[in-house]
């Protein structure tokens, strides 16, 4: 009887807190007591049948709307009640060139007797009307004109809504999870006689010592790494396009994050946004972003099992330092979005080891949620953990780091099904979300062109050679030849340093009659296996779709890198190579690798300035010539053809990176960035009439190369 006393005061008073905790924040964010559900977008449409639902004084003649008196007007019920921000209503066709209206608003359906109203003026195109009370609103009066005989056409209207209202449900929902997070910790620690005392709890430092230095260490190297593209406003052609769209969130790119799979990078938009950090998050965004390759290079070691405080490091930096990083730093406002798909990346790392080791189904299944939220984030971060599966896999126990330190010791094999535990989760997390990927895409369809994760595809593909031609073809110009991210050498030194230690290996066993040929054998298929299967999985999600691979699809070569230098680090152990001799060997290799990125990212940064300088100078120059023309204004529509000629700096574009905006969509958002103009895009029609003129024009900086058609300027690079 008791018992269920305490549960059901358990519950009355966990339903007294919530609701506490949901008015105290309704009051503080919103002034009032929030009724209204959540919405992923902040516009409300009304539909043209609501603008006709009932009309005073108004013909309507195909949608032209004619007023019969001085007094007409459009009344429009909701069946809800809303709190917009302002309203926008797109006007066409209306026959004078301006004219006085109003909007009347209420709480109640069809009473307008409170006279709450908006004057403005009713011109063309999109008027913009705002409620500066921030009105509770039942019912709309739309009074258009005072003029009889006016017509016009209203083309679309809509509110815009109190962003608070969503924040306040992201906030609620977040601090709710703290609050029963709060409540659990308080309840195991009364009803628990822990003997753990306050500094040697969860995050103490006696505990994770050697963590929190591994940490600290990582992130101040990282920093220091990437210094060129953390102090600097460097831009890249997606920049050009979000500094003239600024706010980013998912009114503005909601197509894009649903047409990419990226439910939560539109959710941290969301967020960002409502924090106002957008749309450059520089510093913020690299040192997230480091900071999340840190912890994550760190749950790897822990996973490999590595003590070796040095040696850890190393494998840090390798992970945080790779060179293919730099074209996500070439975007500004990727870091930020990777950062959060690094950490989820990580927390699917954690519980799906946990559940290896405890077999609870909240680990597995966090796990498996987890790894979902950073496929929904930023899906090239996925292969970064596969290479260390790959290593636990295929490496036999005689030589994992963890398991043996000399070549008399046996190790019994850990069973298989142990060792696919977590790769199953891995692998069904990724299933589930390209399955629930296809079946949103099934009832939504994406706006952009995606070709999402084909599984059958892929599956398909492995049977037939031109795409192991292209998939080689990719792996030879991004990994066996030298590019801005990629040193040809330093990788052919690596790969001949695993190789001859692997040689070494089987001769020394083999001669000796330490190990049998078969085990051998099998030893040098596993690490062939292991630098070959771990070579291709670098290539990331470019495996599904090889021809649009990128720069930044490399995100595991790092990790790659220093997996085959650990494999290495083991052998030499247990080969029993003098320390002295072992330590410059591994370090050396090491060494070469870190220097050759710090070299490499520092190029690249400035090569990225200098696109930048040359192209500010060639647009400064030209929109010097066009306003020189009497008929100049700052928002005329731009034909720009052609590619600018740069000289020196065009050989360091290699796929995305460092590509030049005067070539590419941005290339108008390019000359308003750099003159401050409001330049417009062309028309069909204004590009139709500009390539009958080009044939005619010489490229820049002829003087003909720049001409005026009614209002439209036509550039002709070269």
């Amino acid at each position: 009887m008791a018992t269920q006393k305490n549960v059901a005061r358990t519950i009355i008073f966990g339903i007294i807190g919530t609701l506490l905790l949901y008015v105290f924040l309704s009051l503080i964010l919103c002034g009032r007591i929030v009724m209204e559900a959540p919405r992923f977008s902040n516009e409300l449409a009304i539909t043209q049948s609501d603008l006709k639902s009932t009309l005073k004084d108004f013909k309507d003649n195909n949608n032209v709307l004619t007023a019969t008196s001085n007094d007409p007007w459009i009344e429009i019920n909701f069946n809800q009640t809303l709190h917009p921000e302002k309203i926008q209503i797109s006007i066409s066709n209306l026959s004078v060139d301006s004219s006085f209206a109003q909007i009347y608003y209420s709480n109640k359906e069809n009473d307008f007797s409170e006279g709450k109203y908006v004057e403005y003026t009713l011109r063309n195109g999109m008027n913009e009307i705002s409620f500066s009370d921030h009105p509770s609103i039942k019912s709309l009066r739309l009074d258009l004109t005072n003029q009889t005989g006016v017509s016009l056409q209203v083309d679309s209207a809509q509110f815009v809504l109190d962003p608070k209202i969503t924040l306040f449900w992201i906030f609620f929902l977040i601090m709710f999870i703290v609050y029963i997070a709060i409540l659990y910790s308080i309840h195991r620690s009364v009803r628990s006689d822990s003997t753990i005392s306050v500094t040697e709890s969860l995050f103490s430092w006696s505990v994770y010592r050697q963590e929190y230095k591994l940490f600290i260490w990582s992130f101040i190297i990282g920093v220091l790494y990437y210094l060129p593209y953390i102090t600097n406003t460097l831009y890249s052609i997606d920049d050009y396009y979000l500094d003239q769209l600024y706010n980013i969130n998912i009114d503005t790119l909601g197509y894009n994050f649903h047409s990419t799979g990226r439910y939560t990078q539109a959710i941290l938009a969301q967020l960002f946004y409502y924090m106002n950090i957008q749309p450059l998050t520089k510093p913020l965004g690299p040192l997230l972003f480091i900071a999340a390759l840190s912890l994550l290079g760190i749950c790897l070691t822990r996973l490999l099992k590595i003590n070796s405080f040095i040696l850890s490091l190393s494998i840090v930096l390798l992970l945080v330092t790779n060179p293919f990083f730099g074209e996500i730093f070439h975007y500004s406002i990727v870091p930020a979005y990777s950062a959060f798909a690094v950490l989820a990346l990580a927390g699917g790392v954690a519980f799906g080891h946990k559940y290896k080791n405890n077999k609870r189904f909240i680990f597995g299944f966090l796990s498996i949620v987890f790894y979902i939220i950073s496929l929904t984030t930023y899906q090239i971060f996925y292969p970064i953990v596969f290479i260390v599966f790959l290593y636990n896999l295929i490496m036999p126990s005689t030589l994992h780091i963890s398991k043996r330190k000399n070549a008399d010791m046996y190790v019994e094999e850990e069973p298989i099904l142990e060792k696919l535990i977590p790769i199953l989760m891995y692998g069904a997390a990724f299933v589930i979300y390209s399955i629930l990927l296809k079946i949103v895409f099934f009832f939504w369809p994406p706006q952009l062109a995606y070709s999402g994760n084909n599984i059958g595809q892929l599956l398909y593909n492995f049977t037939h050679m031109p795409y192991w031609i292209s998939i080689f073809g990719n792996i030879n110009r991004f990994l066996l030849e030298n590019n801005p991210f990629n040193s040809q050498l330093i990788n052919f030194l690596l790969w001949g340093i695993f190789f001859t230690i692997l040689a070494a290996y089987v001769t020394f066993n083999g001669m000796l009659a330490k190990i049998s040929l078969t085990r051998l054998l099998n030893v040098s298929i596993r690490l062939f296996i292991l630098a070959f299967i771990g070579l291709v999985a670098c290539l990331g999600f470019s495996l599904l779709r090889p021809e649009e691979i990128s720069s930044r699809s490399f995100t595991a070569f790092g990790l790659y890198q220093a997996v085959l230098l650990l494999t290495v680090y083991s052998i030499v152990t247990i080969l029993k190579m003098k320390p002295r001799y072992r330590k410059i060997l591994v370090s050396a290799m090491i060494i070469i690798i870190l220097v050759g990125n710090i070299g490499r990212i520092g190029r690249s940064a400035l090569d990225q300035h200098r696109l930048n300088s040359m192209e500010n100078s060639l647009v400064t120059r030209i929109v010097e010539r066009m306003e020189a023309n009497k008929d100049f204004t700052p928002n005329s529509r731009l034909v720009i053809s052609g590619t600018a000629n740069l000289n020196s700096i065009s050989y360091t574009t290699f796929g995305d990176y460092n590509v030049p905006a005067s070539q590419q969509f941005s290339k108008v958002f390019l000359f308003n960035e750099v003159t401050g103009y409001s330049f417009q895009q062309p028309t069909p029609e204004d590009i139709e009439k500009a390539n009958q003129l080009l044939e005619g024009m010489k490229g820049w900086p002829d003087q003909t190369s720049i001409k005026n058609e009614n209002g439209v300027f036509i550039i002709k690079l070269n």
